[in-house]
């Protein structure tokens, strides 16, 4: 009765879990990331940053209004000496002078300047680079995504394959209890010794071990995958809908080699344009510019107003500016090569880890299809024991051996799909298919 109501319990808290846990999928767990994720946030907000610096330029261009007030109280008026002899009037030496104060107490003045540029050559080239400072953080948030669905993949495998083993590490606590159960009653009917009941029941003890350190693991692994996703380790337990198995049957494996379209190699080919803009930016500095400027003012002597305007243009000639443009240009010109330097290493590095994760990929095959053989013959084995144990051909230790065979078998396969699945991820990334499953 009181092993009836501990059970009955149990599938009560067991139902009430269920019914709470998040059930999440790996697509569902990456979309989190993909939405959760405060560095993808950031690089979108970096992209709407690249893409507002176009308007700048626009607005450069667009006539500047700048309005100029003086308004000014001469408290004590300058005075010039004015050779008065030099006019020619009678009577006065040639020599003579005269002190005069020139202006009045009251002098203001309300003007309206207007420039407009007509011709700047580095217009089009900061247009580009802007555009190109667009495509940089364009491939930026690209790379970011694939880094988050990358790191997420690999967590929700790394949470599945705890789960999984959970399931086995369970069952090894259930065959080494029913182990206990038996013993305990050939103990009674003195078929067997206590020394065979007490090596069942340590068995069953590392057992609960190896229980705990899986739940232990389990909650870790899920514990990553809930930071991988960008939220906070919630109180609502996660339920991984998917399993390894159909994780394994949905894997793509003969994919074609896209390592020339990964966003580093883009990335850096990005820079070196970058590089190229950033010299004609300079050499655009030794040529000639073209602004056309207006001025409409009123000017008030006391109460005497009067207006004036003009109009203008000014053309700007850069005649020598010690070389800086050009030794400026020169440097950008070299960062150029570094970039060519970086993109053949890229590229090779990228065709070897493509090649390596292949043979590594192709390895985990071999290991996963020598794993399922022996499993296939681990269950073979142990039905084929249980049946001569019926007959009382073979003694319990014999079936004891053979489920530790099958339970090494069991945990050698789970081990060889985890393992299979992150060097087909790995593979993935390599070869610029992380996008494909």
């Amino acid at each position: 009765m009181k092993k009836t109501i501990i059970a009955s319990f149990i599938l009560l808290l067991a139902i009430k879990t269920a019914g709470i846990a998040q059930n999440l999928s790996l697509d569902e767990a990456i979309q989190r990331g993909l939405d959760q994720r405060n560095e993808l946030k950031g690089k979108q907000v970096e992209l709407r940053l690249a893409q507002g610096a176009d308007a700048k330029v626009k607005a450069a261009w667009r006539p500047q209004v700048n309005v100029n007030g003086d308004f000014r109280v001469n408290t004590q008026l300058q005075k010039s000496v004015i050779p008065i002899g030099q006019f020619g009037n009678p009577g006065v030496p040639e020599d003579a002078t005269s002190t005069v104060a020139f202006g009045v107490p009251f002098q203001n003045s309300l003007g309206l300047d207007i420039t407009q540029k007509v011709i700047d050559p580095k217009r089009n080239i900061d247009r580009k680079t802007n555009a190109t400072q667009v495509q940089v953080r364009e491939n930026d948030l690209a790379q970011q995504q694939l880094n988050i669905q990358y790191e997420v993949t690999e967590a929700y495998f790394a949470a599945l394959y705890q789960s999984e083993k959970l399931i086995l590490a369970q069952q090894a606590v259930n065959r080494a209890q029913a182990n206990v159960d038996y013993y305990q009653v050939r103990l009674k009917d003195g078929t067997s010794l206590k020394n065979d009941l007490d090596r069942q029941r340590l068995d069953l003890s590392n057992a609960q071990l190896s229980l705990k350190k899986a739940q232990q693991d389990l909650e870790l692994a899920l514990a990553k995958l809930s930071y991988e996703m960008g939220e906070a380790q919630s109180q609502t337990p996660l339920q991984l809908s998917d399993k390894l198995g159909s994780l394994l049957q949905k894997t793509e494996t003969q994919l074609s080699d896209q390592s020339a379209n990964r966003q580093e190699l883009k990335a850096e080919m990005l820079q070196m344009e970058l590089n190229e803009l950033s010299a004609q930016q300079q050499l655009g500095k030794l040529k000639p510019t073209l602004s056309a400027y207006g001025n409409y003012s009123l000017l008030a002597l006391n109460e005497n107003v009067s207006a004036f305007n003009y109009v203008g243009l000014r053309l700007t000639i850069p005649i020598y500016d010690g070389k800086a443009a050009k030794l400026e240009a020169d440097e950008y010109r070299l960062r150029q090569q570094v970039n060519q330097y970086n993109i053949e290493t890229l590229k090779a590095d990228f065709n070897y880890e493509t090649r390596l994760t292949e043979k590594q990929m192709q390895q985990a095959r071999l290991d996963l299809i020598e794993t399922q053989k022996n499993i296939d013959l681990a269950r073979q084995i142990l039905e084929t024991d249980q049946f001569r144990l019926k007959q009382g051909a073979v003694v319990p230790n014999d079936v004891k051996a053979s489920e530790y065979s099958l339970q090494t078998a069991e945990d050698n396969y789970l081990s060889a799909v985890y393992n299979f699945l992150k060097a087909n991820l790995e593979y993935r990334r390599a070869s610029g298919n992380l996008g494909s499953k």
